[in-house]
């Protein structure tokens, strides 16, 4: 069982900055080129004998030992920084989730979460959703469902537009 739930976090990759140097970037490799399954072995057997391992202290151990303090501290300040841009809400979302993990305190309410999030929206669609969401569900909600008028209001404009542009004569 608790292989399973190992197995199920699949952590096959980390992301390691581009500021690190190669020869942090070559133990980084070494460290995580090491098979899943060698080190949960590895952990296991250091246990003493009967004890069973709960999921708390397995997940830890295993932060521990794959997410060193530098690398949540980088991820912490990635996540307070993270801005919509370019992306999609749904895009921005998944970021803004998959980044949350890193920095809990900032997101341990469903306001605080709804405000943080909110915070890093497209300015526009930010002036068009308005200020106050007391859950994250609304808020996605109302963003996904401004984030589509919108678009569908640019291609109008955009149709209109070429509709009233008169044809150019062949020269």
């Amino acid at each position: 069982m608790l292989m399973t739930g190992f197995k199920s976090l699949s952590p096959s990759s980390v992301y390691c900055p581009a500021s690190l140097s190669n020869r942090r970037l070559a133990l980084w490799r070494s460290v995580y080129t090491v098979p899943r399954e060698a080190w949960c072995a590895s952990f296991l057997s250091m246990q003493p004998a009967g004890h069973k391992v709960t999921w708390d202290e397995f997940r830890a151990a295993f932060r521990a030992h794959y997410l060193p303090p530098s690398l949540i501290e980088l991820k912490q300040r990635e996540f307070r920084a993270i801005q919509q841009g370019s992306m999609s809400v749904l895009e921005y979302v998944q970021a803004f989730i998959r980044l949350s993990q890193y920095s809990p305190k900032d997101v341990n309410t469903d306001p605080r979460r709804a405000a943080r999030l909110l915070g890093g929206f497209d300015p526009t669609l930010l002036t068009h959703l308005g200020c106050h969401y007391d859950s994250c569900t609304e808020l996605v909600d109302a963003a996904i469902d401004m984030e589509h008028r919108l678009s569908e209001a640019h291609e109008d404009q955009q149709r209109k537009r070429l509709a009233s542009t008169p044809p150019s004569s062949p020269s």
